[in-house]
């Protein structure tokens, strides 16, 4: 193997795998040819049956037996349809798989085949579409996976110096994810490629899907590679100029956010509240100043050195009234004492009404 040129070992690998899809496809037409003989034995048999009844002149049997034909003929023409084209067939020989195989170090400057991996690898140029530099790919045809199956997926596309979508690091290439190719309109141009043994006409095809950019099949957009979109609006802005929200924990931009009144944090439009007062609260903020004025409003702060505490009673206030012929009471019913002006006063005017006076 060590004295073996590697291309010529890719070419015979190649062929091998060919030449065993080759026996599966006409293993798999061989149940079809068996049905078309089955119909046509039948078909034959109601023809020698018809022969008969004409040579002995049964009217009513040869037309129940050319009806018969009839439907078998039908059967023929159903059953030799189902058979695949001879098309199948075709193999190309190991020169021609070996020239396509050469053909690549013309085409690429870097064209590597390691019989360890089994695989064939070819390094494209630095790729840049509409302004955004993606770097150098490398195409790699997995020979095991050309077994199984021969279409793009038997390529895997390595980002040499991988420039990937800021929302999706496992996007190297608008039509490339987790290193497999989203060919598009390439599909079928690359699976009768690899069917045909024109290995040189596959990565050519690669190469040019790399280098072209269809955006409805895009997955990550260019003009959203380096940023992300905004929840509310849509707008694609870059990652830096985004703000989180802090109550739904969506991004937004600086169009769709807010702060918080009371709290301070981001909060965005569609999370921000207004309360009575005209301030744009978070819905946190929002509930508990709700609260607060179902409560009465705002609670006045007590001043421990102005009011009394609670376990100390107030004293009561004596309130005097002063009449001249009424003793005065407090609330309680008892006799207060009288002032010296009250005693004067009585004392003159029972001078005034005693018979000495008069």
């Amino acid at each position: 193997m060590k004295n073996k040129d590697p291309a010529l070992w890719a070419a015979c690998r190649v062929h091998r795998i060919l030449a065993q899809a080759h026996c599966r496809a006409v293993d798999n037409s061989l149940p079809s040819l068996s049905t078309l003989l089955i119909e046509q034995k039948a078909l034959e048999r109601g023809w020698r049956m018809y022969q008969k009844a004409r040579a002995h002149q049964w009217p009513y049997v040869e037309a129940i037996l050319r009806r018969r034909i009839l439907s078998d003929i039908q059967q023929v023409h159903a059953a030799s349809r189902a058979i695949p084209p001879s098309r199948i067939a075709e193999i190309p020989t190991i020169l021609e798989i070996l020239a396509e195989i050469r053909q690549l170090q013309d085409e690429f400057d870097d064209v590597e085949i390691d019989v360890r991996e089994r695989r064939i690898a070819v390094t494209t140029d630095a790729i840049t579409l509409e302004d955004v530099p993606l770097g150098e790919f490398c195409i790699q045809l997995h020979l095991d996976r050309l077994a199984k199956r021969r279409d793009a997926s038997a390529f895997i596309i390595v980002a040499e110096d991988a420039n990937a979508a800021s929302s999706d690091s496992s996007c190297t290439h608008p039509h490339v994810r987790d290193e497999a190719l989203c060919a598009g309109d390439g599909s079928a141009p690359i699976s009768h490629a690899l069917a045909e043994g024109r290995i040189g006409d596959a990565f050519q095809l690669i190469n040019r899907v790399l280098h072209t950019y269809n955006p409805s099949s895009a997955y990550v957009s260019l003009d959203a590679w380096d940023g992300r979109s905004c929840t509310d609006c849509g707008r694609t802005i870059s990652s830096d100029d985004l703000y989180y929200c802090d109550s739904c924990s969506e991004e937004y931009c600086d169009n769709c956010i807010r702060t918080c009144a009371d709290c301070e944090e981001s909060v965005c439009l569609n999370c921000l509240k207004e309360d009575a007062d005209g301030n744009q609260l978070c819905p946190t903020c929002f509930a508990a100043s709700q609260k607060k004025r179902e409560e009465g409003g705002d609670e006045v702060e007590e001043d421990p050195i102005l009011d009394p505490t609670e376990d100390e009673p107030q004293p009561q206030t004596e309130i005097f009234h002063e009449y001249p012929h009424c003793p005065q009471t407090h609330a309680g019913g008892a006799e207060l004492p009288r002032g010296p002006s009250d005693s004067q006063d009585r004392a003159a005017s029972a001078d005034a009404s005693s018979p000495q006076a008069a």
